[in-house]
C-alpha cells in the first residue's frame, strides 16, 4: 500500500514529537516490540512515520535515548520526564473518563487501536534519578487505584506511535495539549 499522509495528521505527530521530546533528543522506533528498537533523531522518526504509515503498527520509545544506535533499555535513558499511563483491564468507553476525574494531568493521548488509550505525562523538566522515576510513577498508580500497567513504570517502556495503522487499525491520536510543569505536578502528586 503507498503511503500518503495528511497534513494534518503530519502536523499533530509533529506536535507531538515537540511536547514529548526536544529537538536534540534521540528516539527509539519499531514495527515490533520483540523486535530491535532503533534510536534516530527526531526528524529521521517524523521520515519513519512517513514512510511505515501503512505498513506496520509503530512504536516508539516513552523517554529520550541518550545517542544515536543505542539499544532500548532503562540504562539508556537520557532524560526521565515521560510517563505512560495505560489501561489493559478497563474497559475502553470508561478510561478517558477515569483519567479526567483523576485530574492527573497528561501531555498525549493516543488510541491504540484495539482496547486501550495511551496516556502520556510529559514533565517540563527531567526527573534526577531512576529511584524518582520510579517513585513519582508509584504515587501515580496509587491515585489511579493500581489500574494502570506496572509495566509502564519502565522509562524506556514503548507506546504507540501516533496515526500510523497497525494491521486495518489505525492508532489514532487523539489529543496533544503540552508538557505539565514539572514543580506543579509533583505538589499535586504530594497533595494527593
Amino acid at each position: 500500500m503507498g503511503c500518503t499522509v495528511s497534513t494534518p495528521s503530519l502536523e499533530m505527530v509533529c506536535k507531538m514529537f515537540a511536547v514529548l521530546y526536544d529537538p536534540d533528543d534521540f528516539v527509539w522506533v519499531t514495527n515490533e516490540v520483540r523486535q530491535g528498537a532503533c534510536s534516530v533523531t527526531q526528524g529521521e522518526a517524523i521520515l519513519w512515520y512517513t514512510g511505515n504509515r501503512y505498513e506496520c503498527g509503530g512504536f516508539l520509545g516513552i523517554n529520550p535515548c541518550a545517542s544515536k544506535g543505542l539499544p532500548r533499555g532503562t540504562k539508556n535513558v537520557s532524560q526521565l520526564r515521560n510517563f505512560l499511563i495505560e489501561f489493559d483491564e478497563m474497559a475502553l468507553d470508561e478510561q478517558r473518563p477515569f483519567m479526567e476525574q483523576s485530574k492527573i494531568p497528561y501531555s498525549s493521548c493516543v488510541f491504540s487501536g484495539k482496547k486501550s488509550f495511551h496516556f502520556v505525562i510529559s514533565l517540563t523538566e527531567s526527573l534526577l534519578s531512576l529511584n524518582e522515576y520510579k517513585t513519582v510513577f508509584g504515587k501515580v498508580r496509587k491515585i489511579l487505584n493500581e489500574s494502570n500497567d506496572r509495566a509502564c513504570s519502565d522509562p524506556s517502556r514503548f507506546a504507540r506511535f501516533p496515526d500510523v495503522f497497525r494491521g486495518e487499525v489505525l492508532q489514532n491520536l487523539v489529543e496533544v495539549r503540552g508538557r505539565v510543569p514539572t514543580h506543579e505536578f509533583l505538589s499535586f502528586l504530594q497533595a494527593k
